[in-house]
Parts: C-alpha cells; structure tokens; sequence
C-alpha cells in the first residue's frame, strides 16, 4: 500500500485536527479530499508527507513507518513522495528553471544535487515539464515576478519533474482560473495514471474532485465523513458535509498552515 492511516490523530495546541482516521490508498490510486474549511484536509496531507508525527494512530508511507526509521531513512523515504503546496516555498530570487530542478534534489548525494541544481544539465525536460503546466515561456523568469498562480503552477511543475511514488497535493490550483485549474488538475491526474503513482488531493471545488477523482473521501472536523466512489456521491451527502459552509469558496488558510512544507 502507499499510504495508510490507522486511526491517526493530530493535535496543534488545544486544538484536534485529526480526529482517529483511518484510511488506505493503494499503489497507483487516485483520491480526492473535499470538505468544509478548517476539516481537516491539509493536515491531514501534512501528516501524509510527515511533516508533523502523529499523537496517536499510525502512518504507513510506501511500506514504511516513517516515524520508526532513523533520519537519514525518513529524508531517503521523503525522496520519493512528491508534495504540491497551495504556496509553494520558492525563494524570491531563484530562477523557475532551478525551482523545478529542485524536485530532485533527494535523488542523489548532496554535492552532486547541488551541482544539478546550479547548472541543470537536462533544461530541456525541465522545459517541456513547464510546457505541461503551460509556463515554458518562464523558464529563466525569478521567482519573485510570478503571479500566485504561476507559482502554484511552478510548484506542479516541480513535482511532475520529481516523478515520486507517492503524490500528495494540498489545494494547487486554489488560485488558478477554472480552466487551468481543470487542465492542472488533469495533467496531475494523466502523469500519476502513466506512471502507476499514487495521488491524493485536497480541493476545495467539489466539481474538479468528481471530474477527475474516481474516489472521493471528505472530511468534516478531523474526521472522515465519507469515503465513496465519485458515483456515488450526491447532493444530499454534499449538502449534509457542507452544512453551514461553502464549497464552493477557496481554501485561503487551514489549521496545518503553520506546518511549514519546504522540507518534502
């Protein structure tokens, strides 16, 4: 399995943002998280890509137990999961060539990975990795001159280059127009299907998540409301998940947000 929950609890504070879930995702699966803001989603991928341990439960990640494995271990395990973040972590003064050059950073030895990162020696699939994401133009271009959803797509671009096992995606086209975002959604999608990977991804639009996603798990208050066949979701189901809230509206802030994402 590349991903399993046995019921894993998180807890910031006095606050429980995972509430005892428990889920798996097989190899080559592909999930949607949908559910009001503040359910849970994005903690939920943080503890995915082990950026927090869990108070209580545990987490399996491509057949390993992560918080059991030395450091060296966990960065090698890490290596493999390719994480897209609704604000990617892109230093303001580097160069959108080099951003996407880091998704392989973890792959080889520190000095070697360095040199690849400096002088990318393959710019021509970094570039053509951009043109999936329909960013090629901005290949030199610095960080700091992109749109919010430029870097979003950036940060696509970085894990489509990386190829990991395992991807987790927390809102990546929250600032995106409906049709890139649609287009994103789906080269993710089409990339982790040709690849045999194994994607989860939170997203605020309930109609992206039915349009790409044949499983659709939602969450409400750190828990798991359902977890069902896209075809079997409906609007009484989404009706009673959304009661008092929006789907419909973006995702600006979570309970995870204070789990920085730069270390996966």
């Amino acid at each position: 399995m590349s991903l399993t929950l046995a019921a894993a609890s998180l807890t910031r504070g006095k606050r429980r943002l995972l509430d005892g879930i428990s889920l798996t995702l097989a190899q080559g699966e592909q999930a949607a998280l949908i559910g009001p803001s503040g359910a849970g989603k994005s903690s939920l991928i943080s503890l995915a890509a082990t950026l927090a341990a869990p108070d209580g439960g545990q987490v399996s990640l491509l057949g390993e137990a992560p918080w059991q494995l030395g450091a060296r271990a966990r960065r090698a395990l890490r290596a493999r999961i390719a994480c897209v973040w609704q604000s990617p972590p892109l230093p303001a003064r580097q160069r959108v060539i080099h951003a996407v050059a880091a998704g392989r950073l973890g792959q080889t030895g520190t000095l070697a990975a360095l040199a690849r990162l400096m002088l990318p020696r393959d710019g021509s699939a970094i570039e053509r990795t951009l043109a999936r994401v329909e960013l090629a133009h901005k290949l030199w271009a610095r960080s700091d001159v992109l749109s919010g959803g430029e870097r979003q797509r950036v940060g696509v671009a970085r894990a489509l280059y990386q190829a990991g096992e395992l991807v987790l995606a927390d809102e990546p086209v929250s600032a995106l127009d409906p049709y890139l975002a649609a287009q994103t959604v789906r080269v993710l999608c089409e990339d982790a299907r040709a690849r045999g990977a194994t994607l989860l991804m939170s997203l605020h639009s309930v109609e992206l998540a039915l349009a790409h996603f044949p499983r659709i798990i939602a969450l409400r208050d750190g828990r798991v409301a359902f977890d069902l066949p896209a075809s079997e979701v409906d609007e009484a189901r989404l009706a009673a998940l959304y009661e008092g809230d929006s789907p419909a509206g973006p995702a600006l802030s979570s309970p995870a947000t204070a789990l920085t994402p730069a270390r996966c």
